[in-house]
């Protein structure tokens, strides 16, 4: 079975997110809720503490600063998250919504919207009837 990258508590206690001469902000970094998929909040939280990092010349502190902001509430919805997905019918939910979604027509449009590929302005004209 496949893992997702935020999806694994243990990165959470491994993963480098600043170095020397670079950083990891927002999705990079992985920090999105590995529940609802939500990162725009920690995209924006963590640009404000790697910038207050940065200015004060300490930028070493901005991965502490994130784990004592938000980290921990991360981890905990990682470990959380088979508690909301579970398995259904043998697989991961979204695995099997995937597949569920490559014989249903109405799910394959609404991936399409999520993944980019059909606009919503053109939706409605292209949406089966229900």
């Amino acid at each position: 079975m496949r893992r997702e990258f935020r999806a694994c508590p243990e990165t959470w206690d491994t993963r480098r997110m600043v170095g020397a001469d670079w950083a990891l902000l927002g999705d990079a970094a992985g920090f999105a809720d590995p529940v609802t998929g939500e990162g725009i909040y920690y995209a924006i939280r963590s640009g404000e503490l790697f910038a207050d990092a940065y200015l004060n010349g300490d930028m070493a502190s901005y991965q502490t600063r994130c784990m004592d902001d938000f980290g921990g509430e991360l981890k905990r919805a990682a470990q959380m998250r088979t508690r909301f997905y579970g398995s259904y019918m043998g697989a991961p939910f979204t695995e099997r919504m995937i597949a569920f979604g490559r014989v249903h027509k109405g799910i394959e449009r609404y991936g399409r919207v999520g993944g980019g590929e059909q606009g919503y302005i053109d939706l409605k004209p292209n949406w089966p009837e229900a």
